[in-house]
Formats: structure tokens, sequence, C-alpha cells
């Protein structure tokens, strides 16, 4: 951790240790916490670095308040204890993000709250809202479903009469992690009365305490349920991905769980200061610095989020870049002296790009087969040996000529299911997601035993009774619940390098 990154202060003991160096405010240091307890602090401001970074990429970033238990009480009683005390500490707040350039609060209180002070913990809220929009754009305040109107603490999993009143004041509402489908539902109801049902935030916790999928790798799986509803979610702890697996590959492991809630997830317009959009994708971390492209010998590794520069918004292993033809940016190609354009890619879909031009296709020689990937067209070649009666028409090899005599036999039937990549035509729409596998080269059967990989789960179930050919295994799945933590990993790590990253130039902004 170099010089640069954010130093925690520390930690303020009462609120009014908390006020009086607001006096002192520019000289505090980028992240300032109020102590409430051994597990939290009241007050979370975040870095400097996380507030610089989410900005670039146009993503707005809250601060934490956070009471739990006994001593969550005592903050409540002394900040309600008064029209004056309350304002003060909204007005605290207000400060703190005005000066720190962030845009709102996640309000999480975890104790109890006495039932005759219920009327001005409302107050402090609507005046926390309202103030906070008058001083900020785009500002939000975040209700977490914890207490509820009476001043119990009662977590609901859902929008309900029992904590409609603090949704109906402030910006939207967190809901706790044990949701139900029905809950959903009843949730979605009530919020349509004001056209606010994506200001329901609905809780995932990727440690998976009660989610439906359990966490880790399969949030997926909780995150479609949600989408049903049209609601919006809010992620916890994403950062299980390093914590879990003590840091080994984290970049790796990062990219698998994003890469899989990519198409449930808004893309952001990032902001840049020009006109000109460039980037040099740093992620704010790594071993050393480097100027056009030498590495300087005076720098050492360093992580410092403020550094990092603007992402691409899918992971990186499906991409690969070129230069951009850019007024300030022109590189020279040495041999044609001509400049490089920037390819123009559409995307059907988060992991569907269509071919730009000018990239490598490989043409097979004895049909009219075509392949972006190498690794593919070579299997095929080699399926071309095996089976050398081949069909003019789709080019599907066969072994025998009686075989490709009945094949051809079906191209007169009746197939309106056509691949729009190929010349294959299918009777059955399943028949024809099924061959389409083959043209995103991602193999997603991976054997446990020995990390091979396939486009289809019957092949994978053939190749596995090869490993025991006396008694066929059934494939295992990568499970946090069912394997230990290493063979998961290297499960992962195996599924990984099977993938294949298609020779396209794109920048996704």
């Amino acid at each position: 951790m170099d010089n640069n990154t954010a130093r925690v202060a520390r930690p303020f003991q009462t609120l009014e240790e908390l006020y009086s160096s607001l006096e002192a405010l520019e000289t505090w240091p980028d992240i300032c916490k109020l102590r409430d307890s051994a597990d939290h602090y009241t007050v979370t401001i975040p870095p400097y670095g996380w507030i610089q970074t989410a900005h670039k990429h146009g993503v707005k970033i809250l601060g934490t308040v956070i009471t739990e238990r006994t001593d969550g009480e005592k903050v409540w009683e002394k900040v309600l204890s008064s029209v004056e005390e309350t304002k003060k500490f909204a007005d605290a707040l207000i400060l703190l993000a005005k000066h720190f350039k962030f845009e709102g609060w996640l309000l999480n209180i975890e104790n109890k709250i006495k039932p005759d002070d219920m009327e001005q913990l409302k107050y402090f809220i609507q005046y926390l809202t309202y103030g906070i929009h008058s001083e900020i754009d785009n500002a939000e305040i975040i209700w977490y479903d914890s207490v509820t109107s009476d001043g119990s603490l009662l977590w609901q999993n859902k929008l309900n009469e029992k904590n409609l009143d603090f949704f109906e004041i402030c910006d939207g509402i967190f809901l706790n992690y044990n949701w139900t489908g029905p809950g959903l539902l009843e949730s979605r109801s009530i919020a349509e009365r004001t056209d606010r049902v994506t200001d329901i935030y609905v809780g995932l916790d990727v440690w998976g305490r009660g989610c439906p999928g359990g966490g880790g790798f399969n949030s997926i799986e909780a995150i479609k349920k949600i989408h049903e509803y049209d609601l919006s979610v809010a992620i916890f702890a994403p950062g299980w991905t390093h914590e879990y697996f003590n840091g080994q590959t984290f970049e790796l492991l990062e990219n698998i769980f994003w890469a899989q809630l990519t198409p449930y997830i808004y893309i952001h317009v990032p902001i840049y200061e020009n006109e000109v959009f460039s980037t040099s994708f740093c992620h704010g971390y790594g071993e050393k610095f480097f100027y056009n492209g030498e590495s300087l010998e005076t720098s050492s590794a360093f992580y410092n989020l403020a550094l990092q520069e603007t992402q691409i918004s899918v992971p990186n292993y499906q991409l690969r870049f070129t230069y951009v033809n850019i007024p300030e940016a022109k590189k020279k190609d040495k041999e044609n002296k001509k400049d490089h354009e920037l390819p123009v890619c559409i995307f059907e879909t988060p992991f569907q790009v269509i071919q730009t031009q000018d990239l490598p296709i490989y043409h097979c020689p004895e049909c009219p087969s075509k392949f972006e990937d190498r690794d593919l067209f070579n299997e095929h070649l080699e399926d071309h040996k095996q089976r050398p009666h081949i069909c003019d028409i789709c080019g599907a090899s066969l072994k025998r000529k009686e075989h490709l005599d009945r094949h051809k036999q079906g191209h007169n039937k009746d197939r309106p299911y056509k691949c729009s990549l190929c010349c294959k035509a299918f009777k059955r729409n399943e028949h024809l997601a099924r061959h389409q596998i083959i043209h995103s080269g991602n193999k997603n059967q991976i054997c446990s035993k020995c990390g091979k990989a396939f486009f289809r789960k019957d092949h994978l179930k053939k190749h596995i009774q090869s490993h025991n050919s006396s008694k066929p295994v059934e494939s295992q799945s990568i499970s946090i619940e069912s394997q230990e933590r290493k063979e998961t990993l290297d499960n992962i790590a195996m599924m990984v390098r099977q993938l294949r990253a298609p020779p396209f130039s794109i920048i996704r902004t």
C-alpha cells in the first residue's frame, strides 16, 4: 500500500467529538469514523479513492450510518432527544457528504427505538432527505429494513405496512436478505401505488445467508428471481471472492462472479473530463508503473484506487483490444503506414458480439464451415479425417456413404429454425439453441476429474465414463456447499483456462 492510499482516522467515541471536528473539516483524512461498538462504526465515509473511481464510472456512492444493540440505542436517544439534536446530526451528515463529494447515506438502525421517539426518528429522516437534496444533485437516502414503525427491531424482508412509513419519506429501502417470491410480489404491489418499484433494493448476501441459490457463484439465482418482479438489487459482501478464498487468484474469481451477473446489471456511462475518451484500464493496483511500455525502475507494487481508470463493462477475458484512431492518439502501422481505425461492434447480449471487419476467420477447405476460434477449427479438421464423407449442403461429416445419403434426405424436410452464423437449419428451436453453443466458443461442461471442457452435457457424460469404465459417474457441479475450498478453486481455475477470448476489438463506453 503506497503513501497515496486513503488513511483511517482515529475513531470518534462520542457525537460531541464528531461535531467539534466539523470545524476542522479540511484537515480530516480521507476516512472519518465515529465508533459505535467493537464491530461497527456509526458513521463511515467512503474512502477518497472509492469516491473518485465511482464517479469516473458514473456511479453514485453512499456513506453508511449504522447502530446496533445497546450502544446504538444510546446514540439514538441522544440524537432524538430534541429537534435541535436531530437537526444537528442530520446537518453534520449533509455537510460530510457535500464536503467529500459523495451522494448520500444508507441508514441502518439495528437496535430498538423507544416508541415515544418514533415520530422524531421520522422527522430526522425527512429533514435529512430534504436537506441533502437541497445541497447535492441526485442525492439519495436509503433506509435499511430493520426497525418497524412501532420501534421494534424486526426485519420484514419485504415492503409492508410495518416499514412503509420509512419508504415514503426517503429515496428507497434496502430489504433484508431472507425474502421470498410472494414477499417480493407484495412489495411490488405496494410500490406500484406511487410508481416507485425500482426504489426497492432487494438484499442479496453473497455469503448466502438466507438467499435463494446460496450466494457465491450461485448468486445469479437470486438475481434472476428478483428480476422477475422488476425490482432493484442490493448486493451485500461482494468481497466474498477475496475473503472466502484468502485472496487467491482474486482477479480471476472476480471475473467469473461478475460475468454471470452482467446481463442483469445496469451499465453506467463513464464520466470523463474532455471530449476524447481514453483509458489505460488500470485497476488501481499493480506490480509496478510503466511509461510508454517501459517499467520505471523506481516503482514498486502499489494499491491506490484513486488511480483506477475507466474499466470495460464486460469481463476482460472476453475481450481483446487494438489501437483507436482519435486525434490525440494516432499510431502508425510500421508496414503500411496507415492509421488503425476503431472497429465498431454491436452487442446483442453482453456475451455475444457481432463480427467486425478484418478479423481472422478460419475457412474449412472441405466444407462451407467457418470458425473464429482456432481450436474449434482444428477440431473440425480432425473430424473430417475420421469422417471422410462430407455433405455439400451443410458441411456435416459422416463415416459411411449410406449415412451421408440418409443425412441429405433430411435437408429436403421442413427446417424453419436456421442458424444466422452458418447454413445449418433445424426442426426445433431447442436444437438450434444447442447448436449455437458451438459458435459461442464457451465450453461450460467441465470434467471434475481432469478439467477437460465440452460444449454439451451428453459429451461430458461420455467422457467421464472413460475415467471409470466399470461405473459411469455423474458430473459434479462447482458448488461451495458441496466441495472443499481448494477443490472449488482448482475447478474454477480449470474452467477459466478453457475459456477462449474471441478475436474482437471493442471499446465499451
